[in-house]
């Protein structure tokens, strides 16, 4: 497995060490991964360089789940960070080109970026003033992170194990997602070392689901179809505004549904339809034996080999007919 180069990871230490205005940003509608990665880099700098000013924004509302993390507190939300402000280091998480940020900020308002991925389309950012640290051989952008401090022998602590542990959790689906390798068991190892327990952990992530998000779940697997095409078992299911409207829930309630789809027997595929507004969609595949990266690419979209996603132009029938069209043209 190609893993972080100690050039690389001190090289970023070097440009925190040598910038006073810190950024840490991500992709939009942030989860567990690039949260998790967030914290425990702002853990660690001001840990190091108390004095230094460090700002975590994100374009979307921290999902609720998470709340439990430790100086989650320090988490802004804003739709446009003002050009006035000025960094002199911009860490971007998670962000297969600049515009996965939502448009939170213009990379001219930093003198340096680090980009630090795990997703295969991320072509690396061009220029002078660009650090990529992107290895899609890794499950999670956390692993990444615990990486680059371990090459710096940098020593954690309880809290900034909890946000990599949650990472690395989530990003491998409970260490049962194809992308789980030797690797994530052995940083998880080393994190358990540090007092995080894993039932603890298990409990807050996925047994602490609102009843709101009960009555939206309802709903949407009411809607679960399936289809043959080819060899192939698509399975589908889709959440409408309305639906939203109903039970009073956000797209951030309906993290993990579509695993339901995967979880009945001999499905390919599992597609969620999401109802962005009456022009666009947001769909999310996963599969087990397609690279579903390479679909969603079609439609500029991206992610992983098992679980990628794309918006796509048009209502929800509309794009059902795109997807399952391009599928039939796809699919051996």
């Amino acid at each position: 497995m190609k893993k972080v180069t100690s050039k690389e990871a001190k090289k970023f230490f070097e440009l925190v060490k040598n910038s006073n205005n810190i950024l840490i940003t991500g992709h939009e509608f942030p989860d567990a991964d690039v949260i998790g990665s967030a914290l425990s880099l702002f853990i660690v700098i001001n840990k190091l360089y108390p004095r230094k000013k460090i700002e975590i924004y994100f374009k979307d509302k921290i999902p609720d789940y998470l709340k439990f993390l430790p100086y989650i507190n320090k988490i802004k939300t804003t739709k446009k960070i003002s050009q006035k402000r000025k960094y002199d280091l911009g860490i971007i998480l998670e962000c297969i080109d600049p515009t996965r940020m939502g448009g939170i900020i213009d990379f001219s308002q930093a003198k340096y970026i680090a980009n630090i991925d795990h997703h295969l389309n991320n072509q690396n950012y061009l220029g002078n003033n660009m650090l990529n640290i992107v290895y899609p051989e890794y499950a999670s952008c956390a692993e990444i992170v615990f990486d680059i401090f371990k090459i710096n022998k940098i020593k954690l602590n309880k809290d900034i194990a909890l946000c990599i542990y949650v990472g690395i959790v989530t990003d491998t689906g409970m260490f049962q997602w194809n992308n789980t390798n030797t690797h994530s068991f052995s940083v998880a190892g080393e994190l358990l070392l540090y007092g995080i327990e894993p039932y603890f952990v298990y409990k807050k992530l996925y047994r602490n689901k609102s009843y709101k998000s009960m009555l939206l779940l309802s709903k949407v697997l009411n809607t679960m179809k399936f289809k043959k095409i080819k060899k192939y078992l698509i399975g589908m299911m889709e959440v409408t505004q309305e639906m939203l409207r109903q039970t009073n829930t956000t797209f951030q309630d309906t993290e993990n549904f579509i695993n339901f789809i995967m979880d009945v027997a001999n499905t390919n595929i599992g597609i969620l339809f999401k109802e962005e507004n009456s022009h666009y969609t947001k769909v999310s595949f996963r599969s087990d034996t397609i690279d579903v990266e390479k679909i969603c690419k079609n439609w500029g979209g991206g992610g992983h080999k098992s679980a990628a996603g794309a918006m796509i132009e048009g209502g929800i029938e509309e794009v059902k007919y795109k997807v399952l069209r391009y599928l039939k043209k796809v699919l051996k």
